[in-house]
This record gives structure tokens, sequence and C-alpha cells, in this order.
């Protein structure tokens, strides 16, 4: 991957001034305020946070991303990455998006920047990993230069980092990341199509007709 050097935001002060001229809202459900910066709407404690990170944050050629909205299989996938990997670190970074937008123009420099450069981006799909476990894992095995030399190592990754196991463990039963985020949240049904049980049909059409006027021409399908 190509070296990220730090960001010109360097102290606090900075940061403050900064925050003050973000755009401000209140969540539509529990009316924290959220900011929006570089495209995307976070909580104060959550840019503060993002804002050290750029500023500081500086790659390592075996550095390892993982890039997804939440509630994309983000768990899951960093889990199998680690299994892969097992003793090298792994470097997991999330980002949750809250207007349509951004989350197309953020897949979409995914999607036309991993058809540039293969061998530094591999984009996948929930989808498909559901769909064939065994063919996107080896995939990413491939990917992050650890291919299984046979389908005994496989197994043991896919059985290891099924999502049935991953629920069940104890840390994620009763585990919390902080006082009011329980480690189960990290974890769903686990299926695909269950936005059918949380959309109206009205809600569906319109979100396709979104869908496929921001991916038109790119060749990717959601």
């Amino acid at each position: 991957m190509s070296e990220i050097k730090p960001s010109a935001i360097v102290n606090n002060e900075e940061i403050e001034r900064i925050i003050e001229q973000l755009p401000k809202t209140n969540h539509l459900w529990n009316n924290i305020q959220l900011y929006q910066w570089e495209g995307f709407w976070s909580t104060l404690i959550i840019l503060k946070a993002a804002m050290i990170f750029k500023a500081t944050f500086k790659t390592e050629p075996n550095d390892i991303l993982l890039a997804s909205s939440m509630k994309t299989g983000s768990t899951w996938l960093m889990a199998i990455c680690v299994s892969i990997m097992q003793e090298e670190v792994v470097e997991y970074f999330c980002n949750g998006v809250h207007q349509y937008g951004p989350f197309f123009e953020h897949v979409l420099e995914y999607w036309e920047e991993s058809k540039k450069k293969p061998q530094k981006i591999l984009f996948l799909k929930y989808e498909d990993l559901k769909i064939d476990p065994k063919k996107e894992v080896a995939k990413i095995a491939l990917f992050l230069g650890k291919p299984f030399g046979n389908e005994e190592d496989l197994e043991i990754v896919l059985n290891k980092c099924s999502l049935e196991r991953l629920k069940n463990l104890e840390v994620n039963k009763s585990g919390s990341f902080c006082s009011y985020i329980h480690n189960s949240a990290y974890f769903r049904k686990g299926i695909v199509g269950d936005w059918k049980n949380h959309m109206t049909p009205e809600m569906e059409e319109q979100l396709d007709k979104i869908t496929n006027l921001k991916l038109q021409g790119s060749g990717l399908e959601l």
C-alpha cells in the first residue's frame, strides 16, 4: 500500500477550531449532536479520535487496513484476517456512514482503486462471502500473502471464524467495549436480505433508485 503521511492537525487547539466550523445536526432518534467532517457524520468523541488518528498515523509497508461500513460483516472479516495472519498485526478501520452521497462516493473510490491496484486493494461483498465462503476466504488469504497450503487449513479458518462460533464466545456474550456498548451488539443474524424486515417496499424502491443512479456506468452492483 502507498504510504499515508500524517495530517497537518497537530494539537487540541487546532482540533477545537476546526470542530467549531463544522456543520452540525442532531441524530434523528436519540438527539445526540453529530458533526460532519470529510464526508462523514459522527459524534464528538469519535470525531476527535479520528482527527488525532489521522494526524499521527503513519503506515508501514506490511500494514493491512479493513475499511467497511458498520453492519456489513466487519467483525467477521476482521476475525478471518486475524486468523489467517495469526501472530501478525492487523489494523482495523471502520467508517460509519449517515448519508447516501458520501457512502457511494467512498465505495466507488475503493472500487475504482481496486481495479487499478488489485495487489493493494481487495474489494469484497458480504453477499459473496456468505454465498461461497471457501472461495472468498481463499481469495483473502492469497491477497494477504498467506495462501492456504491445503483444504484442511482453509476449513480450520472457516470453522474458527464461523459467525455462530464468534457469537457464542463468552467474551462476545457477556463482555463490553465500554459501559454502554456490549460486544453482542457487533453481531446480528448474519443473513443476507434481513434488511427486508426493517424497510418498507417504498424505502426499498427509493434505495434501489439511488443505488442505480450512483453506481451507473461503474460496473459495480450492490
